[in-house]
């Protein structure tokens, strides 16, 4: 509480002291239930006007539902920017607050729809009165998980073979146009086994500590996690799970191995958009998490927020289950939380291992950990420093590296099943997962060990599913009459036949889109089969067009796929004179074809003139049709007694007023030299 001598000592004496006492009571019973319990004790035992960094969550959430079933790089597009707009829409009022009661260290926190500040003890109750304040809770402290070695030695690759991925090695998938993140302790890209598959670029590290402009690692723990994954075999055996996949890291403990929660919601929020661009598709596809809270057998919610909107936009997040056991009730969040996916660990003869953390889980009493793999004796991947010590590798124990071979095997799956979600990816691991412990799913192993194989032929034998690419389509603008075509592709990445019953129009205006080529209707499509529907945009008028493409199969996930389509019908009438044009040669009292083309509603007739030495010369004709399906024409006899010249344009103006001439001059020449006998009957009109 606050001491008496500071608030008397306060401009204002007593008077002061009464308000400030109204307000503190009046904050106090307005924020009931909105201060988190831990924090309010800090508030209680702060001395007046100290100091406490703080989250603050917003009540505004975002429904990203309309997502869900959406190609990866969409998804990750539109869910950042309605997390951005939304934060960007009910975060200023309590940014001005917050600002204008001198709080520091002020961070939006997009992600969550949160903010991070470092707030006066005296102002937080108030804080947490605010209109659309959810909460305002601790910017607690996280440690940097330690390194437990092996005390035996053990075979190099065990742990590989033991969940199979040399054999879809074999099959050609090795994680290549995967990318995988770490959330650790960083990682020393100087290692060979792991220079060459770190993706570079300004948008593939990220320290939120501001200590490291680029991949660094203290302890080593997030480079030995790094390996697993994604190392390759210069050392003399294989180490990592995805060779071929890239690597992107955020670091998120600092060189004194200590984290908080607002930089861990900084690095989840970097991972959704690295290089901050929404429209460019820089997210990885997975993130590990060797990592956990201490808060044994009891349930935060901290980060649920940060996975579940990570997972709408189509990337997988990995937690280590724990290093807590082997007792029962030893989960930790976030691998706790519903939708985390949390590994525990077992040894080289597939016994889980006795530190490995034990479910059920404190957060929904469901099976916990979700999988098992190898975490006893590890060879991996250590520091370099910087180069000097190549040949570094180290055997490693815990949970912190069985989760990586969870990770590693979702690349692999990727990288066979690109468009794979991520609640299939999960679901394939769970259902194929060798079961080591009492029949069925339980709380020591899960669902059983990690078999990256298993899982890929259930995944083929899966039911039929239907994939278009692309799944929403702008045409963008489009002249009114004119016509543009995209092909939509359709593929069945189930194993069994997919049959499509029909693609039909429909929709707000389905006249100005047309199905011009079909070669998926009433067809049965194979496992990875493919087929094309072609689609063509002709605006019939001005504005957004949109329709929808509705197609019909025996997909149990999606009966009824809806293709969106949108178009900008633009009204463009415009007139051309293409000939002559330029460089022709006409002979006075032959006939010549003067032309234009036009398009839009530019008009029914035209008017040509001739023009020489850029003045009217004469009306060639008063009102000539102005043509059909964009073009037009008008035979002209030049007359004989014309006067010769290079110097000759035509100008043809519509009924409605729109104009075009010729962009160059052409030539008119005389037939024959004048005779002096002429014949009896004469056409004078051949020499006007």
């Amino acid at each position: 509480m606050f001491s008496k001598q500071r608030i008397i000592g306060r401009k204002g004496g007593v008077a002061s002291l009464l308000a400030l006492l109204f307000l503190f009571l009046s904050g106090l019973s307005a924020a009931a239930g909105v201060v988190d319990p831990e924090l309010d004790r800090s508030i209680q035992s702060a001395g007046y006007g100290e100091e406490i960094p703080v989250i603050i969550k917003l009540s505004d959430k975002p429904d990203l539902r309309p997502f869900k079933g959406l190609k990866k790089q969409i998804a990750r597009s539109a869910v950042t920017k309605a997390l951005r707009g939304l934060a960007d829409r009910s975060q200023g009022d309590v940014r001005s607050h917050l600002e204008r009661r001198g709080a520091k260290v002020i961070s939006s926190l997009w992600l969550v729809n949160g903010m991070a500040a470092t707030v006066r003890a005296n102002e937080i109750r108030a804080l947490a009165s605010l209109p659309g304040v959810e909460s305002v809770r601790p910017d607690a402290v996280v440690f940097a998980p330690g390194t437990a070695t092996a005390t035996q030695a053990v075979a190099p690759e065990w742990n590989l073979n033991a969940i199979r991925a040399p054999e879809l090695w074999n099959m050609g998938y090795r994680g290549a146009g995967v990318v995988i993140a770490s959330m650790d302790t960083g990682v020393d890209a100087d290692h060979p086994d792991l220079k060459s598959s770190w993706r570079g670029g300004g948008n593939s590290w990220y320290d939120p500590n501001g200590q490291h402009l680029s991949p660094y690692d203290f302890s080593g723990h997030g480079t030995q996690v790094m390996g697993i994954m994604a190392g390759g075999s210069t050392g003399g055996s294989a180490i990592g799970v995805a060779p071929e996949a890239r690597w992107i890291s955020v670091k998120i403990f600092d060189d004194s191995g200590r984290s908080t929660y607002s930089t861990i919601h900084k690095g989840f929020q970097w991972l959704l958009d690295p290089d901050g661009n929404p429209d460019t598709d820089d997210a990885p596809d997975i993130v590990n998490n060797s990592w956990g809270l201490d808060n044994v057998n009891n349930c935060s919610p901290e980060f649920r927020p940060d996975i579940q909107n990570l997972q709408a936009a189509g990337i997988d997040v990995v937690f280590a289950g724990g290093n807590y056991g082997p007792g029962a009730g030893t989960s930790v969040s976030p691998g706790n939380n519903p939708e985390a996916y949390a590994v525990g660990a077992v040894d080289g003869s597939y016994t889980v291992a006795s530190f490995s953390s034990r479910g059920a889980s404190a957060c929904d009493n469901t099976v916990y950990p979700e999988l098992v793999a190898p975490g006893v004796g590890i060879r991996t991947s250590d520091l370099t420093f910087g180069g000097a010590v190549p040949d570094a590798y180290m055997t490693v124990t815990g949970t912190s590296f069985s989760t990586p071979h969870v990770a590693g095997s979702m690349a692999l799956l990727l990288s066979a099943f690109p468009d794979l979600a991520v609640s299939d990816l999960d679901a394939a691991l769970t259902d194929s997962a060798q079961d080591l412990g009492p029949q069925g799913a339980e709380n020591s192993y899960g669902y059983g060990m990690v078999d990256v194989m298993n899982a890929y032929n259930l995944l083929l034998s899966r039911s039929q599913n239907i994939t278009v690419d692309p799944p929403v389509y702008d045409f963008v603008v489009s002249a009114i009459g004119s016509s543009s075509q995209k092909g939509f592709v359709l593929q069945n990445t189930g194993q069994r036949g997919l049959v499509i019953q029909g693609a039909v129009l429909s929709g707000t205006n389905p006249q100005d889109f047309s199905v011009l080529g079909d070669s998926c209707s009433g067809i049965t499509l194979p496992s990875m089969g493919r087929c094309s529907i072609d689609i063509a945009f002709s605006p019939k008028a001005a504005g957004l067009r949109e329709a929808q493409l509705n197609i019909r199969s025996n997909d149990p996930d999606s009966p009824l796929f809806t293709v969106l389509l949108t178009g900008t019908g633009k009204q463009d009438d415009s007139l051309t004179v293409t000939s002559p044009n330029g460089g022709e040669s006409w002979r006075a009292g032959r006939l010549h074809k003067i032309s234009w083309s036009y398009a839009g509603n530019a008009g029914s007739h035209v008017r040509i003139l001739l023009f020489k030495k850029g003045k009217l010369y004469r009306t060639i004709a008063h009102r000539a049709s102005i043509g059909t399906n964009g073009s037009g024409s008008f035979s002209w006899r030049v007359p004989l007694l014309i006067s010769p010249g290079n110097d000759y344009t035509i100008r043809i103006t519509t009924d409605r007023g729109i104009r075009a001439k010729s962009d160059k001059s052409f030539t008119i020449r005389r037939l024959l030299p004048l005779r002096l006998s002429l014949p009896t009957a004469i056409d004078l009109s051949l020499f006007q």
